[in-house]
């Protein structure tokens, strides 16, 4: 795969972004942090193409990534996350009535023959275990909710799972038009060095940050403009722990 791909500002599917593609959050990255009002806004943007006959995608949002070191295929995500979680939390509600052998569950969920999956889409190592649990197992009796991230992705749940069945579509229907109608550049970042300015740009954006979180994320634009590999490699240990104990 280029590392070219996703350079032009072109608009993409979700398909064609998945395709070839795993994606995982970094440690540094803040948790799960949309509550009912984007998600429900998410769910509005999608209700209004079900009647829609434009040729044209919708644009929806941009998505930064880097290539992550350990595997070719993987690509952690620098801006994007919340859209892109609660779209896959979406998706796993909607793949989940259709069944485990549809092409969508080896394209966005796991990849692989059995014994054998390779996860597609995971969220840092801190709140992953609860999301693997939740929304890629539908397990209910997992681990209690020590985060907000974790309360957070519940509700996402519970509300997709609301807005599914409030549709008078099936969910083929519903995931064709996710996977085929929402359009997304997607950006790759020439270097570390590029990828950490982005920081600036993107922690004065969207839903607001929180000081703490600020902190973390000049430490790891720090981190890559000076080459300071063990300050990220801290910073991925430790954020965690501090989270925890706040």
């Amino acid at each position: 795969m280029s590392s070219n791909q996703g350079q032009t500002a072109t608009l993409l599917t979700l398909s064609e972004i998945f395709n070839g593609r795993r994606f995982s959050i970094p440690d540094y990255q803040r948790g799960y942090a949309w509550e009912d009002e984007q998600v429900m806004a998410l769910h509005k943007d999608i209700e209004h193409l079900f009647d829609s006959d434009s040729k044209y995608l919708h644009f929806t949002g941009t998505i930064v990534v880097t290539p992550n070191k350990r595997e070719d295929d993987l690509f952690d995500i620098i801006d994007g996350q919340q859209r892109l979680t609660t779209i896959v939390i979406l998706l796993c509600e909607l793949i989940r009535d259709i069944g485990n052998k549809a092409e969508e569950y080896q394209l966005f969920v796991n990849r692989g023959g059995e014994g054998n999956h390779k996860r597609v889409f995971k969220l840092n190592s801190l709140i992953d275990p609860y999301f693997y649990d939740r929304v890629i197992s539908n397990d209910a009796s997992s681990k209690k909710v020590e985060y907000m991230s974790q309360k957070r992705i519940e509700a996402s749940k519970k509300k997709s799972h609301q807005w599914i069945s409030s549709l008078n579509k099936t969910p083929q229907e519903v995931i064709s038009l996710i996977t085929s109608k929402l359009g997304f550049i997607l950006y790759l970042p020439q270097n570390d060095s590029e990828a950490g300015m982005m920081f600036e740009v993107i922690n004065n954006r969207g839903k607001q940050l929180s000081e703490l979180e600020k902190v973390k994320n000049y430490l790891i634009y720090f981190s890559i403009k000076e080459n300071k590999q063990d300050i990220r490699d801290q910073v991925d240990r430790e954020w965690g722990i501090i989270l925890k104990n706040l």
